[in-house]
């Protein structure tokens, strides 16, 4: 049986995320201009004051809200779904995951 479900992160869970990317001990790293060695640390640290700093963590929420978010129970494990009918007459199932369970 599916269940209602509203994404809300409370402020102070946004502001422990803010203070301990703030604090992040950057490690050296070998030369991966061309990430052959995983994430290039000069993307990821742009990245990471970008989720601090520029980031609207209340826009996306309420973004992400407006769709139907539902949780449910499938065999002892919990999952959060969206239920979105598609617009038009050509509208093709779309199931996306990540990772399993």
């Amino acid at each position: 049986m599916k269940t209602d479900f509203k994404i809300d992160i409370s402020p102070s869970v946004i502001d422990d995320l803010k203070s301990r990317l703030a604090a992040t001990r950057w490690i050296d790293q070998i030369d991966n201009d061309k990430w052959q060695y995983g994430t290039n640390k000069e993307y990821l640290k742009s990245l990471c004051s970008y989720w601090q700093n520029g980031f609207s963590w209340k826009e996306q929420e309420d973004y992400l809200n407006t769709f139907p978010h539902y949780k449910a129970d499938v065999d002892g494990i919990g999952l959060h779904f969206i239920y979105a009918k598609g617009e038009g007459s050509h509208t093709l199932p779309l199931l996306l995951t990540h990772g399993w369970p």
